[in-house]
C-alpha cells in the first residue's frame, strides 16, 4: 500500500558504477511479476508497452509505415499524463526545479523503461553479492 506522507519517503544512494546501477534497476524491474494486486501488474504493464510502443511508433515513423501526425498523437498520449502525474510526485517531494527537466528525461525514459522490461525476462540478478532469482 502506498503511503502519501514525507515521513514514508525512502531515500537511496546512486549506485558508484554501472554494473550496480543496472543490477539495482533489474532487481527492482522484476518485482512487478510478484505482485497480487491486479491493477499494479496491469499499470506496469502498460507503462512497459506505452514506451515500447513510442519505440516502435519511431521506427514505423521512418520506414513511412506511420505517419507524423499519428505518432505525434502517441507521443501526446503517452507524455502529457505522464508529465502531470510526474510533476505531482515532484511537487510532493518538494523538488519543482525538476519539473524543468521532464522533457528531457521524456526522451531517455522510452529506452531505460523498454529495456529493463526487456532484461528482466531473464530473472537473475546480484544483490549484495548474492546472484538472487
Amino acid at each position: 500500500m502506498f503511503v502519501k506522507d514525507p515521513r514514508a519517503t525512502v531515500r537511496t544512494t546512486s549506485h558508484a558504477t554501472w554494473r550496480g546501477f543496472y543490477q539495482q534497476r533489474k532487481r527492482w524491474a522484476s518485482k512487478w511479476k510478484h505482485y497480487q494486486n491486479p491493477v499494479s501488474i496491469f499499470l506496469a504493464l502498460y507503462v512497459f508497452s506505452c514506451n515500447a510502443a513510442l519505440l516502435l511508433g519511431i521506427v514505423l515513423g521512418l520506414s513511412g509505415f506511420l505517419s507524423w501526425n499519428e505518432f505525434i498523437v502517441i507521443v501526446l498520449t503517452k507524455c502529457l499524463p505522464e508529465w502531470l502525474f510526474i510533476g505531482m510526485v515532484l511537487l510532493f517531494l518538494e523538488k519543482p526545479k525538476s519539473l524543468f527537466y521532464i522533457p528531457l528525461v521524456q526522451l531517455i525514459y522510452p529506452v531505460y523503461v523498454t529495456f529493463f522490461g526487456l532484461v528482466v525476462q531473464q530473472p537473475t540478478y546480484v544483490w549484495k553479492g548474492r546472484k538472487l532469482r
